[in-house]
């Protein structure tokens, strides 16, 4: 069961990277206007990614339970996080809060409460869901948040804001802590009652089901004018709770689908989640992608060429990362120290 539950998450990985590949590259090279449609799908990438933290958090950690060591891969999240920030965005570090440094604050969190009765982490989770929706009323959240330049900070001007954005932390960054935490609490939650999800999976699939398609018609009239923000796709800045339970509903048929799933154990079926078993490579190389070469010498493209440079990109992706497993598999990176390999979420 152990392995089908990691394998379930690689291939959830997996559906998750492919729809932020199409997320992320639609602002840079897709022509206007954005569909609708495209737009919702894109952004359930984002949820998926979070909440499978806490969950593959859960599945790692609880036999195990090796703080230092969960510690130490944090720090190196954070690394990659400003290092992507500084080299592949331009951008200053530890003011816009991009997926990953929610990942890595989601699993300081998790780390911390891991002991508590799974009662208290559920009523953690809801508080960090339900504030959200207070800071937003109390204090103004902003929209429109032009990136930091990454430029040098002049020693004699330095100040808190200067080298940390706290609002943006909390509240109106593209991933703050309220209420995205919350979803990687649940995470945790759901993967500690995971066996109920494999005993009720036929009931789960069609409740399930049933609440993402009737949500989904509220999400797609209700979000319509949604506006984007700087060109990004998705609806949920700031997330309502139909767009929270919308993308839930859709997280938990998932893992009905295939929590128990023996077949993606097969070694001739490994490729299909190759992607998710090297999610970290595969967000940097993406990155990398679409900063040094669709923004530079990509135009806007027709939904057709579009989809043909995507499937391109993809394929890519995966070449990259069957790449990074020989060589491991090899001992071709025996020589890479093991810090820069956790940096750039190689084995």
């Amino acid at each position: 069961m152990k392995n089908s539950r990691l394998s379930s998450i690689d291939l959830l990985r997996t559906i998750a990277i492919i729809i932020m590949i199409i997320a992320n590259s639609s602002p840079y090279i897709l022509a206007l206007p954005h569909s609708i449609g495209l737009r919702i799908i894109s952004s359930l990438a984002a949820p998926l990614f979070i909440f499978l933290s806490g969950y593959s958090f859960f599945v790692s950690f609880h036999k195990k339970q090796n703080y230092k060591h969960k510690y130490i891969q944090i720090f190196y999240l954070f690394i990659s996080a400003m290092l992507l920030d500084a080299l592949v965005w331009h951008i200053r570090p530890l003011h816009t809060f991009d997926v990953l440094y929610l990942i890595a604050f989601g699993l300081v969190v998790n780390t911390i409460i891991f002991k508590l009765k799974l009662y208290l982490k559920l009523i953690i989770a809801i508080l960090f869901i339900s504030a959200s929706f207070l800071l937003q009323t109390t204090f103004d959240y902003r929209f429109s948040l032009p990136d930091p330049v990454f430029d040098k900070i002049s020693l004699s001007h330095i100040t808190w804001s200067s080298l940390f954005e706290i609002k943006r932390f909390l509240l109106d960054g593209w991933f703050p802590l309220f209420p995205w935490v919350g979803i990687a609490i649940l995470g945790q939650v759901i993967a500690a009652k995971s066996e109920l999800i494999a005993k009720h999976k036929n009931i789960l699939i069609g409740v399930c089901s049933f609440l993402f398609f009737f949500l989904g018609y509220f999400v797609l009239n209700q979000e319509s004018s949604t506006p984007e923000r700087q060109g990004y796709l998705e609806v949920f800045y700031p997330p309502s709770i139909l767009f929270l339970t919308f993308a839930l509903s859709f997280i938990i048929l998932l893992l009905a689908l295939f929590n128990t799933l023996e077949l993606i154990n097969l070694p001739k079926y490994k490729i299909i989640s190759i992607l998710g078993r090297n999610s970290l490579l595969m967000y940097i190389f993406h990155s990398a992608v679409i900063s040094y070469v669709f923004q530079n010498y990509f135009t806007a493209l027709s939904p057709v060429l579009f989809t043909s440079v995507m499937l391109i990109f993809i394929l890519t992706c995966v070449f990259i990362a069957f790449l990074a497993e020989w060589a491991e598999k090899k001992g071709k990176l025996k020589f890479v120290p093991g810090a820069i390999k956790s940096i750039l979420g190689l084995k």
